[in-house]
């Protein structure tokens, strides 16, 4: 497990700025579980205070408790701001410098726990001896798991515990504490792993939203690019067919603020557009409308619309969007404005069907129009034919 966890990135293999990210990510983490961390220390220095210490202590019980305190409330001082005004939150001051206000709090209260069971092992009895012990076990772990995401702070803790545990109570030289030393020791290395693996846990997520971030700048430019260079745009509508992408391009197309767009049904846009009002439009919305309900992509499908009062045609293709398990999550496609290319194509098709110098159809539109009348006729001739036999047939 550890050597998978060496394969991650290094940080010389970040930015400078991921860098500074990433520690201010941690940071505040540590920042956001204090707490509760906190609160574990307090209810357990009063535990201490109240019961472990002996009668006749009470000079080493004031000094204690008051170093005590002074630690915690620093640390309240430190991470209250962050907690309270959470996105607001601007620090005055640099996340290095919060770094190791937080290291020098780490090796205090641990050096402090060291000088409270070097103080009390000797003079307290069994009850309280297991009392003090199950206390710093509990603050070791506590400790370890809030500092996890910054891994020298969260070693630094279970260490200076240990060690400092260990210098109390080895040369005490008794089978009890010689195994004491042992578990502790155990324990020691097992939350050591702990804190490594949670730190590069952490860590490795937080990488892999920078490369998230990173792509969906990348996409996000080619996507400006697009709509701010080209003539065409981007739609996007939900399975409840309301448009989930309005970007700037698609209002100024439209002509409706981007404002009306957001979350409108793409039916409401389009009756803005009057494109409802025109035989070819009608048409045009009854082709697209199979596709949705079909789930079909359908490409170039020719669209009259009316725009600031000037009617301009559309081209429009889509493509369902479909999540893994294939369930339909949408509808993406593009559109353009291919009015002059439409005019332009019309104008080349009358021009075919038109007589240049009397503007009267020529001989190949009055061809066309004489063999639709003649096969007209015939299918009317048919269906007499028909109708005749089956009234004879009938009689």
């Amino acid at each position: 497990m550890l050597s998978r966890l060496a394969a991650l990135r290094t940080d010389a293999d970040l930015s400078e700025l991921e860098r500074r990210d990433l520690f201010a990510r941690q940071i505040l983490q540590v920042s956001t579980v204090s707490p509760l961390a906190n609160l574990t220390n307090v209810f357990s220095t009063i535990a201490l205070l109240v019961y472990v210490v002996p009668p006749g202590h009470g000079k080493f019980q004031l000094v204690w408790g008051t170093v005590a305190l002074v630690v915690i409330l620093n640390s309240v001082r430190m991470w209250m701001p962050r907690v309270m005004q959470r996105d607001r939150y601007s620090p005055k001051r640099s996340t290095s410098h919060d770094y190791w206000i937080m290291m020098a709090e780490t090796v205090v209260l641990g050096v402090l726990l060291t000088v409270f069971a070097a103080a009390m092992l000797p003079v307290i009895d069994s009850s309280r001896k297991l009392v003090l012990i199950s206390s710093i076990a509990g603050v070791m772990g506590a400790g370890s798991v809030a500092l996890s995401t910054l891994r020298s702070l969260g070693l630094t803790w279970i260490w200076v515990h240990s060690i400092g545990l260990l210098i109390v109570i080895v040369p005490q030289w008794t089978v009890g504490y010689l195994v004491l030393s042992f578990q502790l020791v155990t324990y020691s290395v097992a939350l050591s792993i702990s804190v490594v693996y949670l730190s590069s846990t952490f860590r490795s997520r937080c990488l892999a939203e920078f490369a998230a971030a990173a792509e969906r700048q990348t996409v996000e430019l080619l996507l400006d690019d697009f709509e701010g260079g080209a003539r065409d745009w981007l739609w996007e509508i939900d399975v409840d067919r309301k448009l989930s992408h309005a970007s700037p391009r698609l209002a100024q197309v439209t002509g409706i603020p981007l404002a009306d767009l957001r979350e409108r049904p793409v039916e409401a846009i389009l009756g803005r557009l009057e494109v409802q009002k025109s035989a070819v439009g009608r048409d045009a919305i009854a082709r697209i409308s199979g596709h949705l309900e079909g789930v079909l992509p359908f490409r170039d499908i020719a669209v009259p619309v009316r725009v600031a009062g000037a009617d301009l045609w559309w081209s429009l293709s889509g493509n369902p969007r479909l999540s893994a398990d294939n369930l339909l999550l949408g509808w993406r496609g593009v559109g353009s404005d291919i009015t002059e290319r439409y005019k332009y194509e019309q104008r080349i098709l009358w021009l075919a069907a038109t007589d240049a110098l009397t503007g009267l159809p020529n001989r190949r539109s009055f061809g066309s129009e004489l063999q639709s009348a003649v096969e007209s006729v015939r299918e009317g001739l048919r269906c007499m034919s028909e109708f005749s036999i089956w009234t004879t047939s009938n009689r």
